[in-house]
């Protein structure tokens, strides 16, 4: 199986699996915060359907040809790996703030993806080391809300540290209140390196752009009717590519969906393909990711709505 097609693939999970994002955002989300998210991952999904596109469009123009343009491979798959890093990290710095017992996680599930990207990078010979960066205007935005936001979840942290008797602004949630008070003495001291060094990217992030927070909104309905076009959209491109590729692992009836923060161990969707050479992952080296859309922890989600508030009132980002 050539690049192209092995990109498509892992694509084609990732868009179902946004999709569904997106939809869990502005139906379950909480507080302003979660719509805005949403809004951003819908304009994400517009961009990786866009990709599937050309994608198949390669794969169909290349498909007898002698010499092949890997031009397109290379340019998307830094984009899609792009998007990967942004949510990894973005869930990371949930867990930087409190270390939950629920395995079943955007983390686990990024990193798993993450793995694959490196097998499929190490398939067409990739160089992973080399940092991914926003290209459109929608990467660039992402970026810039994550920092935003990871910015103010680990001033927090660090203010707590420091002073773990300190009193919190009465809009924090109590139970939120409790977890970061109960994790001041102990986890935030034990992973002082990494959210420091972590707050300090962001500083980075937020201080060579010129952009502001996102104040784009997604309601309930508007994701549902959104999501149906999408997947209409993602259905048109499986079964082009269906047509291409019938014994594809993606139509196999054994083949199981990415969750948002839930995966199956025996999904198929997360097997090495056999015709990819094993490789270890690259992306283990947090050093080399930033941002994201999403944090799959309970307590970084009951902050949320606080900080879409100061974010939403124009009040400054918290100083130290």
């Amino acid at each position: 199986m050539n690049k192209n097609k092995l990109l498509f693939e892992f694509l084609a999970e990732l868009i179902d699996v946004e999709i569904k994002k997106y939809v869990s955002l502005a139906s379950r989300g909480i507080g302003p915060d979660a719509r805005l998210n949403a809004a951003l991952v819908y304009d994400e999904v517009n961009e990786l359907l866009f990709f599937g596109k050309r994608l198949l469009d390669e794969i169909q123009a290349n498909k007898d040809a002698d010499q092949i343009d890997d031009s397109v491979f290379y340019n998307l798959f830094d984009q899609v790996k792009f998007y990967i890093e942004q949510e990894h990290l973005r869930a990371y710095a949930g867990k930087l703030l409190d270390e939950n017992n629920i395995h079943t996680t955007v983390d686990t599930r990024t990193s798993k993806q993450l793995e694959v990207l490196a097998e499929i990078a190490a398939y067409a010979e990739v160089d992973l080391s080399i940092r991914s960066k926003p290209v459109t205007e929608i990467q660039k935005q992402c970026q810039f809300d994550s920092a935003k936001i990871i910015k103010c979840i680990l001033t927090l942290a660090k203010k707590v540290r420091e002073n773990p008797h300190m009193e919190f602004d009465e809009k924090i949630p109590p139970h939120a209140q409790a977890i970061l008070r109960r994790n001041a003495a102990t986890r935030y001291h034990q992973v002082a390196k990494e959210i420091d060094e972590l707050y300090q990217k962001c500083e980075l992030v937020l201080k060579d752009s010129p952009l502001e927070a996102c104040v784009s909104l997604l309601t309930k309905e508007e994701a549902w009717a959104h999501s149906a076009k999408h997947q209409g959209q993602l259905n048109i491109l499986l079964e082009r590519y269906k047509s291409l590729e019938p014994g594809s692992r993606l139509f196999s009836p054994t083949h199981t969906w990415l969750e948002v923060a839930a995966i199956s161990s025996k999904a198929e969707g997360y097997q090495p393909h056999k015709q990819i050479a094993a490789a270890k992952s690259l992306f283990s080296s947090r050093h080399v990711l930033f941002g994201g859309v999403i944090i799959a922890s309970s307590c970084v989600l009951a902050l949320l709505s606080y900080f879409s508030t100061q974010l939403e009132e124009n009040y400054p980002s918290l100083q130290l």
